[in-house]
């Protein structure tokens, strides 16, 4: 079973000057204290730096553990995943066609039949998901689906009331919890923006550049928060033939495309981009051309508009990593932690291909395997699955990962997150 976690307050920090530390000697350590005896300043000073120094350590084992959970109904065509602290529901969009809807769930784990499935189908590259006040988005061939966050009701902001005529809606982002200004994207890579979502749409003022041509992959918009009167946003563009980014500070009605030095992935293939709002930490997951697996991260350069990026180390510390060709999702926890979500095959050894969660916990400069508690190889991989991790979520206590097949469900043991 998961322990749920809440923060107590801060962690007990003492005396990070070393110079007066003093690890006690053999003698005190076996008979302690004697009576009327005043501790050494810097021996109690050791004991205290301690006490910090380990709830640190165990912070980070807690989100380096992870528990594979059986669910009794694979959640087939699984699109991602995203959590609502206003009501504390879970929500998966489905694309599968037998099983097509939304599926939800209380606990992250049990997970309900299909949901209004008679109404939306979330084909292809669309599934994409935000929230806002009171409502869960969902991008697919008709529109923007929006959920009651309860799930009582919903109803559809149609591709023409949007002002759309391609194909269907890619991406939609939310300034959620600061306000429900929301943005999207369509499968032509055309933004519009609005108030909120029952609100009219209007059109970029001046639309992503370049668009890269051939079939749309992914698409991700998130925004970037305000920092000297720029209110910034991100959109990150894949197609069969290449990526590009894009960048808007002033809510959407304006976008231009990154350049040179200032992309994080100028010769690869992204899949996913997130940011650290505290530390204002950007990080981009993909895969290189040679179907190597990719991480970037970048600290927000205000007042420029763009920051230099540079590579992450993925540390090997198993020969399964060698194998490592693709991360799909990621995903910031909180404190400094983050998850990616990847996948790993290989031809010569079939066993080894299937899912892979990796963490960082020194804000996406290095990454490691996460580790499973009740996996006979220990790692969060499956080779009888395969999918790759297709999202994260996260409720305070504990991360969700749920892979693109619905048959993997990974918890995380706990996450401590400042301030929850």
């Amino acid at each position: 079973m998961l322990t749920t976690l809440r923060t107590p307050g801060n962690i007990p920090e003492w005396c990070t000057d070393e110079s007066v530390v003093l690890e006690p000697p053999a003698a005190n350590v076996a008979t302690g204290w004697v009576l009327a005896t005043r501790p050494a300043a810097p021996i109690m000073n050791w004991l205290q730096n301690m006490y910090g120094k380990w709830i640190r350590y165990f912070q980070k084992a807690l989100l380096s553990n992870w528990t594979h959970i059986d669910i009794a109904t694979q959640i087939e065509g699984a699109k991602s995943i995203i959590y609502h602290p206003e009501v504390g529901i879970w929500m998966v969009p489905t694309y599968a066609s037998a099983t097509a809807g939304i599926r939800a769930s209380r606990d992250g784990v049990n997970f309900t039949a299909a949901i209004f499935s008679s109404n939306v189908v979330f084909e292809g590259v669309a599934g994409n998901i935000a929230i806002d006040t009171g409502h869960f988005l969902i991008c697919h061939d008709l529109g923007i689906t929006f959920y009651n966050a309860d799930l009582s009701t919903y109803g559809t902001i149609t591709k023409t009331t949007i002002g759309s005529t391609a194909s269907k809606m890619m991406a939609v982002g939310t300034k959620y919890p600061e306000t429900d200004y929301v943005i999207a994207v369509d499968s032509a890579g055309k933004v519009f923006h609005s108030t909120g979502i029952h609100n009219s749409w209007t059109a970029a003022a001046t639309q992503p550049p370049s668009i890269p041509s051939g079939t749309p992959v992914s698409a991700r918009l998130t925004y970037l928060g305000t920092s000297g009167g720029y209110s910034k946003w991100h959109l990150l563009w894949s197609s069969s033939n290449g990526t590009n980014f894009y960048i808007s500070t002033n809510d959407g009605a304006t976008w231009f495309s990154y350049s040179g030095d200032e992309l994080p992935f100028p010769d690869s293939y992204a899949k996913d981009f997130a940011i650290n709002y505290e530390d204002e930490v950007r990080v981009c997951v993909g895969r290189t051309p040679a179907g190597g697996a990719k991480i970037q991260y970048s600290v927000d350069p205000y007042p420029a508009i763009h920051g230099t990026w540079t590579t992450a180390t993925i540390d090997a510390d198993g020969a399964g990593l060698a194998l490592l060709v693709d991360i799909n999702t990621v995903y910031y926890c909180g404190n400094g932690f983050w998850v990616a979500g990847g996948y790993r095959s290989s031809e010569s050894d079939p066993d080894s291909t299937g899912c892979l969660i990796l963490v960082s916990d020194d804000n996406a400069v290095t990454w490691r395997r996460a580790h499973a508690i009740i996996k006979e190889e220990n790692v969060i991989d499956d080779g009888q699955h395969r999918a790759t991790i297709q999202g994260f979520a996260c409720n305070g206590n504990f991360v969700t990962a749920i892979s693109t097949d619905g048959a993997i469900v990974c918890q995380s043991n706990g996450v401590y997150i400042e301030g929850v």
